[in-house]
């Protein structure tokens, strides 16, 4: 197997490639799974795939393969199931490459990054530092999130990893404004805005779907969340759509305060400004398919022809 490290490769999408080999004949592996190049699984890395491997062999969530069986439309059938020849073990002292003649039967390719940002954010993941390392490192990222920034607040921002969890990293509340103002720059040429990869408080799944809610809250604040309990750190930053001031952004960082009653301030300073504000609800119609249909598996041989075709 060959894994470039998509963050959000799951059980479902397992279950998808699984099938995918079923269906081309594939009963039984001569050997062992091994993989060549990053492989995440289940937001964790599995570079010798024990836990990818048990899901191919039939050991899988019941959950995730009821909501792959009602995607197919084949409610009665069976879960997906290869038999390996080899022990699992052996993978710790044999390589992928050198293994013989390779044969490419199954290519998965990941959701679309809009959607996977979108999702990643609204749960706060901290499978995101794969991305930091994919755009050059976290001193790459740093360097490029610090020429946006005015000066006097490029020295506010330093980041120790890309995932929020490094002592190291430090940011001020306004140059986490200014990063998200840059944000919205970024994606208004495209058609896009914060709500296109931010949750929507009270309408996505993740950390925001349960805050800001009730009258006069749902739909109305588009944010990210930062938690970090070993320090007792949490944050909260995002932007409001108002009538009279446009979009009004904010950023509320609390260190040192139990992570509950930190929520419960800035729920409550979030909520003055909008009650003040007047804000509106953000444009924004949910996007309810699972991640895992926006990916794609296809037998190999049919990508081939389909890149072949002008």
């Amino acid at each position: 197997m060959r894994a470039n490290g998509d963050p959000y490769f799951v059980d479902e999408n397992a279950l998808l490639v699984a099938r995918a080999l079923r269906d081309l004949g594939v009963r039984k592996v001569d050997g062992d799974l091994r993989v060549e190049g990053k492989l995440l699984f289940d937001w964790k890395a599995d570079a010798l795939a024990p836990r990818l491997r048990r899901v191919f062999e039939g050991t899988v969530p019941t959950a995730a393969w009821q909501a792959v069986r009602a995607q197919t439309g084949d409610p009665g059938a069976r879960a997906p199931r290869l038999v390996f020849s080899g022990s699992s073990s052996s993978a710790a002292t044999k390589g992928a490459a050198g293994a013989g003649a390779e044969t490419l039967l199954v290519l998965h390719r990941s959701q679309p990054l809009l959607a996977m940002l979108k999702a990643l954010n609204g749960y706060s993941n901290n499978i995101f530092a794969p991305f930091a390392d994919a755009a050059g490192g976290i001193r790459a990222v740093e360097t490029a999130i610090r020429v946006g920034l005015p000066a006097a607040y490029q020295q506010e921002l330093v980041l120790g990893d890309g995932a929020g969890a490094h002592p190291k990293n430090r940011m001020s509340p306004r140059a986490t404004v200014e990063i998200l103002r840059q944000l919205a720059a970024e994606l208004a040429p495209h058609g896009l805005d914060l709500a296109d990869v931010l949750p929507v408080a009270g309408i996505d799944d993740g950390t925001l779907k349960k805050r800001l809610v009730g009258p006069n809250g749902q739909g109305i604040v588009v944010a990210k969340t930062g938690t970090y309990g070993d320090y007792g750190a949490c944050a909260l930053a995002g932007a409001l759509r108002t009538p009279s001031h446009g979009l009004v952004y904010f950023a509320i960082l609390n260190r040192g305060v139990p992570i509950e009653e930190g929520r419960r301030r800035q729920d409550a300073f979030v909520r003055v400004l909008v009650d003040s504000l007047g804000a509106e609800p953000w444009s924004y119609l949910r996007d309810d398919a699972p991640a895992f249909t926006r990916a794609e598996v296809v037998p190999a041989a049919q990508a081939t022809t389909a890149a072949a075709t002008p």
